[in-house]
């Protein structure tokens, strides 16, 4: 099982990441920004550091 769990985790990174570019074009969000969620923005910074720690 463990030997799935790194792909899995990047197809899930992936189309988080697709869904989060095709949202509704609502607002605009900073060069480092990846996607926004409600007043929030997610950073590309703390993207990497969730799926750093994801991945261990």
């Amino acid at each position: 099982m463990r030997n799935y769990a790194r792909p899995l985790l990047l197809l899930a990174a992936l189309l988080s990441l697709l869904a989060a570019g095709c949202g509704g074009g609502g607002g605009s969000i900073p060069k480092d920004g990846v996607a926004k969620v409600g007043d929030k923005v997610i950073t590309r910074a703390s993207l990497q550091t969730l799926l750093m720690q994801a991945q261990r």
